[in-house]
């Protein structure tokens, strides 16, 4: 482990800490703990939860959240809170861990988000979810990852790279992206020197050699128009603001389906990924009532 990763885990586990201490599983909330979704019983670990109400005849329409922190950080402990609050609102959620970098690669992050969307498959019978109603979700680094997942679901040169076969019948109804990396640039000025240098850590060594100099890594040259109906999040003093902008450029000139919502003004300034801060602020809790609102628009 880097000194550099080492760091940033140490920084985030404390913020994130104080947001969600004192925070309990909700009264209204069923969660299920540790399925083992892979071969790695310390890293392919995932929770589910779902209301504590009369399922709906099809089952509960799904929510599989992709967790950020910067390739090097987080769990499903970190957003447990986070995903319990989503699933109020109507949703099975799952909520996952994968493996990190720098031991492990963002490459090695695709395949783990692959297996759980597998598993998924593979289980459904055990719980009270609708395959027709798949939703995702992810923010930072974990917005990166499912923007290019999603890109790799209809793409055979990535699925090839990536060493990935995806779940024949997968296609999710829509995704949300929140404060999201969308391009990868180790000579962005506009990003402070620490995020530089886990860019330089995480994307330009041996291990992603392959994927870098092939350009199999920058999910904005990979979006089509098989581009799922995408809510774009961001908020006025998001540090990767810039990104979602570029990211939505892209979706309108490709005439492609979407929401766009950046928060925040110089009266309510809102960092990176305040959406998680599900206890203390109210705008958090208006961008997950937006974003599930827009999710409830597409199932059937």
């Amino acid at each position: 482990m880097s000194v550099l990763s080492q760091c940033v885990k140490i920084q985030f586990g404390i913020s994130d800490f104080m947001r969600d201490f004192g925070l309990k599983t909700p009264d209204d909330i069923i969660r299920e703990d540790d399925y083992v979704y892979g071969d790695d019983p310390l890293h392919h670990v995932l929770d589910i939860y779902y209301p504590r109400q009369d399922t709906p005849d099809a089952g509960w329409p799904i929510i599989i959240s992709v967790h950020g922190g910067a390739w090097v950080y987080g769990d499903k402990e970190k957003y447990q809170y986070y995903c319990m609050d989503l699933a109020r609102r109507g949703f099975c959620v799952i909520n996952f861990t994968y493996r990190l970098a720098p031991k492990f690669t963002f490459e090695n992050q695709i395949k783990d988000l692959n297996a759980v969307v597998l598993w998924l498959y593979n289980h459904r019978l055990n719980f009270p979810v609708d395959l027709n109603n798949i939703f995702m979700v992810g923010d930072s680094a974990g917005a990166y990852l499912l923007s290019l997942y999603i890109c790799l679901c209809s793409d055979e040169k990535l699925q090839s790279a990536y060493g990935v076969v995806p779940q024949a019948q997968f296609k999710p109804k829509a995704i949300g992206l929140n404060c999201g990396a969308y391009h990868i640039d180790f000579n962005d000025k506009g990003v402070s020197p620490i995020h530089q240098r886990l860019i330089q850590l995480i994307f330009y060594n041996e291990k992603t050699k392959h994927l870098i100099q092939n350009n199999r890594h920058q999910p904005l040259d990979y979006i089509t128009e098989a581009f799922p109906p995408a809510f774009v999040m961001t908020a006025n003093n998001d540090f990767l603001r810039s990104s979602s902008y570029a990211l939505v450029d892209l979706l309108k000139s490709l005439e492609l389906t979407y929401v766009f919502k950046d928060y925040g003004d110089s009266k309510t300034p809102l960092r990176h990924v305040f959406h998680l801060n599900i206890k203390d602020q109210k705008m958090a809790l208006q961008c997950n009532n937006d974003q599930c609102d827009f999710f409830k628009r597409w199932i059937n």
